[in-house]
């Protein structure tokens, strides 16, 4: 057996099939040129026809789900996350030291505390020692690169 690509082996590279990106559509193009001319590209629409509609209900449709919402960026994600969640102020939250800071700074934007954890070096996830010195009563949950994770 050949190595990993990683490791040198062109082997295990050579029959990779790699998705492509999907490509923007007309219908695409012609809804961005929409929401800009018309003004509909948010939520400033009460009837439920403006783009963003659309897309939420799209978006639902295609992952089976009830509801979808689209925000703005992922610090909006991560607020709404923790709100949905349940965590509460004075709740703290385990947040990974290396973290973009605009993530960091939505935990006590939901009145909540931050309670920082140094980063293991060698896997570049959460150093599991430091994390058992930083969990108290009052931990709520976490909150990483593929989180948050709550209680």
């Amino acid at each position: 057996m050949s190595e990993l690509a990683i490791h040198g082996g062109s082997e295990a590279a050579a029959n990779l099939t790699v998705p492509k990106w999907r490509r923007p559509t007309d219908a695409s193009w012609q809804d961005v040129e929409d929401s800009l001319e018309t003004g509909r590209g948010c939520r400033t629409t009460t009837d439920g026809n403006g783009f963003c509609d659309r897309f939420e209900t799209a978006f639902a449709a295609y992952h089976d789900a009830e509801h979808a919402i689209a925000v703005a960026n992922e610090t909006v994600t991560i607020e709404l996350a923790l709100r949905a969640v349940g965590v509460e102020p004075g709740d703290e939250v385990i947040v990974l030291s290396y973290l973009f800071i605009a993530s960091a700074s939505v935990v006590p934007a939901v009145g909540t505390i931050a309670r920082f954890v140094d980063m293991d070096p060698k896997t570049y996830n959460i150093d599991l020692d430091h994390l058992k010195e930083v969990i108290t009563d009052q931990t709520a949950g976490s909150l990483g690169p593929t989180s948050p994770s709550i209680r």
